[in-house]
């Protein structure tokens, strides 16, 4: 007979791994509890990217009865709003009023008074999205988690460098702004901002927009786009005419 030893289980439960398990295989049993407990916190996890993913904020706000105007703004339900503070944006909303912003976990969450978790299983009941919050991942749901994290991965870098250009971009447009109502003469930076007020107008309005193929054309000529605007907004100006 086989010597058997016994194997450590979550939960403090033990199981018998003997022969070729003992010699490095696992059994059913142990296999059927790792996986428990590591595609358990996976899955959450997934499914907390899915829900984030499937549903935006402004999806959610309808759902659960906010009305959004034809300008894509609402009445934020979180202070007492009478105009409309409440924007929407890559699936994203901010109340530019009292601060409140997030994803649509966090909108329902303080829509629905649930916590976290609450909310992410009413946005998958109302939203039928199949989240696996009570299962293990399946091997192509894992495969599919990789890629959008690194898809997120991308994503997150070029929303950090839209929202730094926008900046830059709306900077750059109040030094020509400023310039045309001083009356003085201008600075080299002054009179490169003047010039370019239109253009800067407009890459800001187009990386603001909501659709993507507005951004990505500010993007691709993005080397020029920001060399401007770091002429602009260089720290020592210069007066024309001046060495």
């Amino acid at each position: 007979m086989c010597e058997c030893k016994k194997a450590p289980v979550a939960g403090g439960t033990t199981i018998r791994a003997e022969g070729n398990e003992r010699r490095g295989g696992l059994n059913a049993a142990l296999r059927q509890s790792i996986a428990r407990e590591t595609n358990g916190v996976n899955g959450a996890g997934e499914a907390f990217a899915r829900c984030r993913e499937s549903v935006s904020a402004e999806e959610a706000a309808r759902m659960y009865g906010i009305h959004i105007d034809h300008r894509g703004k609402a009445r934020c339900p979180f202070h007492d709003d009478h105009r409309p503070s409440m924007s929407f944006h890559a699936g994203r909303f901010r109340c530019w009023s009292c601060g409140v912003s997030g994803n649509c976990i966090d909108l329902t969450m303080k829509l629905l008074g649930v916590d976290a978790m609450g909310a992410v299983r009413r946005l998958d009941a109302d939203f039928h999205l199949g989240l696996p919050l009570d299962r293990p991942l399946s091997r192509e749901e894992r495969d599919q988690a990789d890629r959008r994290r690194q898809l997120n991965d991308t994503r997150q870098r070029f929303e950090e460098w839209r929202e730094k250009m926008l900046r830059d971009l709306n900077t750059a447009y109040r030094i020509g702004h400023q310039a045309l109502l001083s009356g003085h003469d201008l600075s080299d930076r002054e009179a490169l901002a003047v010039r370019w007020m239109d253009a800067l107008e407009a890459w800001a309005d187009a990386l603001d927009s909501k659709e993507m193929s507005e951004q990505m054309k500010v993007f691709r000529d993005r080397e020029e786009v920001e060399r401007l605007c770091q002429m602009i907004l260089r720290n020592t100006p210069m007066k024309s005419g001046a060495t």
